[in-house]
């Protein structure tokens, strides 16, 4: 399935925005909009690519998770870990919305997951908006609550300079 204008716009932007921001508040790293959306608009030039010319499905995820990865290491210029994790957390609660939404969809509307792609209505947004719950419900924890898991730059910089690096 390729990715039209619309889908980009309307579903693929604000996913990697949200995604983006929630990975990297989880560990306490906030950063101007202008970085979001360049790391997001890096990943969606790898997304059309991926889906549109290479016809990569399913395997995208893997893809897009080094992508992001490098992402936010390049402009972010954090550490590996803490970019490695930022991802991770990221895609975990995206993957976690959709492993828990889903089926629920499918169950109260009795569909199935072709008839939802192929549904240009109104399903089609409802089911791709439930699933980012977890992103968006972590990301207005992050925005009025100030959390996160824990400061992971911080603690590099306390385990560096201990003297204890090998």
């Amino acid at each position: 399935m390729e990715l039209s204008i619309s889908q980009i716009l309307f579903f693929v932007l604000p996913e990697s925005l949200l995604m983006n921001y929630v990975g990297l508040g989880l560990i306490n790293i906030k950063i101007p909009i202008k970085k979001h959306i360049k790391i997001s608009l890096s990943c969606i030039c790898s997304l059309v690519i991926l889906r549109n010319i290479l016809k990569l499905y399913g395997i995208h995820i893997i893809i897009l998770y080094f992508i992001l990865t490098l992402s936010f290491k390049k402009f972010i210029e954090i550490t590996w870990s803490s970019a490695i994790i930022a991802s991770l957390l990221g895609y975990i609660l995206l993957l976690l919305g959709e492993t828990l939404v889903f089926p629920l969809i499918f169950q109260y509307f009795n569909t199935n997951i072709q008839e939802l792609i192929n549904n240009k209505l109104i399903l089609n947004w409802i089911a791709f908006y439930l699933t980012k719950l977890p992103l968006l419900i972590t990301g207005f924890m992050i925005y009025f609550y100030d959390f996160s898991f824990f400061d992971l730059e911080s603690l590099h910089k306390i385990y560096n300079s201990t003297g204890d690096k090998q």
